[in-house]
């Protein structure tokens, strides 16, 4: 998983071939098997060509992962926020806010939603 992380922008059409593949492994492996997956669903989200199929997938991390994990998959999945997905995604992620248990959480999601809120993106 790390290698097709790694290789997602440069090689995107084979990658985006795994996604499936990836999307499995993703949901029984370990932590940081989770995290590449959701590497790969960013990278080929910033992709025109794979936005619609990665960001429906980017948002099933969201809403499925572990606590500790939602802020830095909030941060990252800022990297796909357009004007037309940035409701749905500042929804998925604020619904979560209260089941964080830690402080710094809470602060590094809450900044996410303030930014999906006040920046204009194209």
């Amino acid at each position: 998983m790390t290698a097709l992380d790694q290789i997602a922008l440069a090689a995107s059409q084979c990658v985006f071939a795994l996604l499936s593949k990836i999307r499995t492994t993703a949901e029984t492996g370990s932590v940081i098997t989770r995290d590449h997956a959701v590497g790969i669903l960013i990278k080929l989200g910033t992709r025109k060509q794979y936005a619609k199929a990665c960001f429906p997938l980017l948002i099933e991390q969201l809403k499925n992962c572990p606590n500790n994990l939602l802020p830095m998959y909030a941060e990252m999945s800022l990297a796909l926020a357009t004007d037309k997905n940035k409701a749905g995604l500042h929804k998925t992620i604020a619904q979560r806010v209260d089941r964080l248990e830690k402080e710094t959480q809470k602060k590094r999601v809450l900044k996410v939603l303030k930014r999906l809120t006040s920046e204009p993106e194209s």
